[in-house]
This record gives structure tokens, C-alpha cells and sequence, in this order.
């Protein structure tokens, strides 16, 4: 067995052992907000199961918006109504979420995986070994409650669609590349900046002449047909929801200066693009295209508060991709000189999965702490006997999870921020504590130890 086999079946161990434990890891965590970014997600599942709609008039009582489009919620939805269970049944929910980021996030490793052994190599082992490494590179992202992980595995399917377009000029294809980037935007509006990406990838391959009047023109026309779901209200949504404003400095400190732990693989990628461009290969330009729209397109949106670093998940994945069509690991486990190049590669990503390890060990502690303590002002709040049916405001966005009927101005970090930037006019919320709607905002703050946020 040669050394680079060796490392192969190394590389193998590391991706299947590490997705095992970190599923169980975050899967089962009883905490409500691993990364800080899952309670917003899980209270819009909770409005549809108490019968509400996802999107609702950000202006008027309970001022609620929903930051995010309807896919991920409608299938947790689903399922959760499938299961029997009710908006106050929060572990339950909090495990279904999670449960189909997993699958999304294996899916989307299947799809790396087959797109790998497609047009790169043909070795099962390293395959595998490179697909699988996606959840440990992302970290906490691949499993916690939120869209990213089904965005994700509907972009990389769009993609995978597109060079087979691109390969074979194919209107099949075309139609449902754009067709997924869709259900990618009504999964996470990130996607909509991917739409021209099918063209694109073409003309990677054939320059200007790729971008066909006829082609373009179907691109067009699917998602012509796909804004028709769009609805005034969830675009009001939208607008508040995503109108942060910008931050550079959280922006590096956050998004840009994390990729750090990526080097080893952004080599990996470099080398791979050489070594199969010097065979004169399509393939790796129009991946390494898709890469760099994926770069530009998370770098600028990276630039909004509140961003953190999986605004770059895509093209981490897609330089994985890259790695995955280098020759040598398809000729490296017989050619000892191309063993070396093989070697050095899946050396790279090891050394990747290793950093980003090191890199997300803050989430992983977070999600094995026993985290009861955060409950407690929710519990209150939901059994306090003088606030029974009353619209409730507390500055604790876990604590609404337990008050999702009744709970007042969520998020409140997001439609704090919209008005800070003059987005969404506080005065409208304001008035409805002064006119005794939201009485008794105040006294629950103190009543449960959450501060108030207005004072009527």
C-alpha cells in the first residue's frame, strides 16, 4: 500500500469519525442557541404550528418579522406537525430543526461526492474521505437549526446541474439548475445573487460565445416564474429583517480574518486548479469561476452587521470541490511522482479539517455545557399568572420561544437594529405600550430579571 493510500484512508477516518461525533454533539444539545443564530428560526416554526403566518405585517402588533424565506420553516412545519407535536414542545422542535440541517448537510455531501467521482477522479475512498470533510470544515453551521445547511445542498445541486449544461448544452439541465437556485432563494435569499451563475459556468467554458440569447432568455424565464410565490409581505419581511446596515470592522474580525484557518486549503485548491489546467481542462475553470462568485458574492454581504463567517461556506465547499478534480488523486495511488502531489493534497485538507476544528471549539463547548440557566427567565415568563394573555416585550430572545403566541417585537436584535438605522420606526411600538396593548412589557422585564426595552 502506497503512502498515498495510506493518507487517503487517514483523510477517510478523520471526515467520517469527525461528521459521527459532531452530529451527536449538536444534534442532541439542549442548547437553544449553539451559535446564537437559531432562536429566530426555531420561533418562526413555532408561529406555524400555533396556527399563525410565517410573515406578517412588521408595522402592526406583535411588530414580528421573519427573516428568512419560507422552504427551511415549511418543512420543519411539516414534520413537526407530522410528529404530533405543539409550538410549546421547544426540545422537540429544536431536534426536528436540526435533524433536517443533518440530512440537508449529508445530501450535500452525496451530491460533492458524485460531482467529485463525475469529473474528477474515480477513487471511492478519497471520494468520500473529501465530501465528507464538508461538516467539519463548516462546523456548527452543517447541523443547528437554520436554512444554511439546506441552502447549501440546493446550490451545490444547482451547480452540479450547471456543468452538466455547460458540458453537454442541454436545456434539461439549464432548467433545473435555475430551478434549484429558486428553491435555493426561497430557502435563503442568498441565493438570488447566484441566479446568473448557469450562464456563467457555460461560458467558463466557451468565453462569450456561451452566454446563447435562447439559454439566457430560459434563466430568465424560470425565475420570472418563480418570483410569482413572492409576496408583498414576505418582501416587508425581508426589508426590515435584513436592512443591518454595514460593519467592517465586525466584518473582518468575524467573516474575513476566521478564513485564516482555511489557507491550507485554499493551497489545496490552487494546486489542484494548476495541475488540471495544465491538461487544458474546462472543468477546473468553470468550477474555480463558480468559486470566485461565490467569494465576491459572501465577501460584499459579509460586509452587513451581524454577518459571521458562513457568508464564505460556499466557497470553502466549492475550493473543496476543486481539490476533489485533481488529477492526482486519480493516478497518485500508481504513479509514485503523482503520489507525492496526492499525498500533499489530502495532506492539506487534514490540515484544514484540523484548524477548522480548532477554529469552532467555542461552539462545540457551548453545546455540551448544560445550559438550563437560559430557561428560566422563558419559564417565568410563560407561568407568570399576571401576564396570562397578555402581549409581552422582553429584551431575552430565548425567553420569547416560550411566549411564541404572545411574544412581542421579535426579533429583537434585528428590528432594534432596523430602527437604529432607521428602517423601522420605534414610535409605532412606542404607542402601543402607551396605549396599554403591551401593558405590561415593563413588569415582566423586572418580574423574570430581563431587562425592559420601552417604557410606556
Amino acid at each position: 500500500m502506497t503512502v498515498a493510500r495510506l493518507v487517503s484512508w487517514l483523510a477517510l477516518l478523520v471526515s467520517l469519525s469527525s461528521t459521527v461525533v459532531f452530529a451527536v454533539i449538536y444534534i442532541g444539545s439542549n442548547h437553544v442557541a449553539i451559535i446564537g443564530q437559531e432562536q429566530n428560526v426555531v420561533f418562526g416554526i413555532e408561529t406555524l404550528l400555533n396556527g399563525r403566518l410565517l410573515y406578517r405585517d412588521p408595522t402592526h402588533l406583535p411588530f414580528a418579522v421573519t427573516q428568512y424565506t419560507p422552504l427551511y420553516y415549511e418543512i420543519c412545519f411539516q414534520v413537526c406537525r407530522w410528529l404530533g407535536l405543539h409550538a410549546n414542545d421547544l426540545q422537540a422542535i429544536y431536534l426536528v430543526g436540526r435533524l433536517t440541517s443533518a440530512v440537508a448537510t449529508i445530501a450535500c455531501c452525496c451530491i460533492l461526492a458524485a460531482c467529485m467521482w463525475h469529473y474528477g477522479q474515480r477513487d471511492a475512498v478519497t471520494c468520500i474521505a473529501l465530501a465528507f470533510s464538508l461538516p467539519v470544515l463548516i462546523g456548527p453551521w452543517a447541523w443547528v437549526a437554520r436554512p444554511d445547511p439546506l441552502y447549501l445542498m440546493l446550490v451545490f445541486a444547482s451547480l452540479l446541474a450547471a456543468l452538466r449544461y455547460a458540458d453537454t448544452l442541454g436545456i434539461g439541465p439549464l432548467v433545473i439548475s435555475c430551478a434549484l437556485l429558486v428553491a435555493g432563494f426561497y430557502t435563503k435569499q442568498t441565493a438570488f445573487f447566484l441566479f446568473p451563475l448557469p450562464i456563467v459556468v457555460r461560458m467558463a467554458r466557451q468565453g462569450w460565445r456561451g452566454a446563447r440569447l435562447r439559454d439566457v432568455l430560459i434563466c430568465l424565464l424560470v425565475y420570472a416564474a418563480g418570483s410569482t410565490f413572492l409576496t408583498p409581505l414576505m418582501r416587508d419581511n425581508f426589508a426590515i429583517g435584513l436592512a443591518n446596515g454595514i460593519d467592517l470592522s465586525r466584518a473582518w474580525h468575524k467573516v474575513y480574518l476566521p478564513m485564516v484557518y482555511r489557507v491550507p486549503l485554499l493551497l489545496a485548491a490552487c494546486l489542484a486548479f494548476r495541475a488540471r489546467m495544465a491538461r487544458h481542462d474546462w472543468m477546473p475553470r468553470a468550477i474555480s469561476v463558480a468559486c470566485l462568485w461565490y467569494l465576491l458574492v459572501g465577501a460584499v454581504l459579509a460586509m452587513k452587521w451581524g454577518s459571521l463567517v458562513n457568508y464564505l461556506d460556499e466557497f470553502i465547499i466549492g475550493c473543496l470541490l476543486l481539490v476533489g478534480t485533481a488529477p492526482a488523486l486519480s493516478t497518485g495511488f500508481q504513479n509514485s511522482r503523482q503520489g507525492v502531489v496526492a499525498t500533499l493534497l489530502l495532506g492539506l485538507v487534514i490540515a484544514t479539517q484540523l484548524t477548522s476544528v480548532y477554529d469552532y471549539r467555542g461552539s462545540r463547548w457551548s453545546a455540551m455545557v448544560d445550559r438550563g440557566s437560559l430557561y428560566e427567565a422563558g419559564h417565568a415568563l410563560a407561568t407568570d399568572d399576571v401576564l396570562q394573555g397578555q402581549p409581552v416585550l422582553t429584551l431575552d430572545t430565548t425567553s420569547s420561544l416560550f411566549i411564541p403566541d404572545r411574544a412581542v417585537f421579535v426579533p429583537l436584535d434585528v428590528l432594534g437594529t432596523a430602527a437604529a438605522a432607521g428602517h423601522f420606526d420605534l414610535g409605532l411600538v412606542t404607542r402601543e405600550v402607551q396605549n396599554a396593548a403591551i401593558l405590561n412589557s415593563a413588569i415582566a422585564g423586572f418580574c423574570v430579571g430581563s431587562a425592559p426595552f420601552l417604557m410606556g
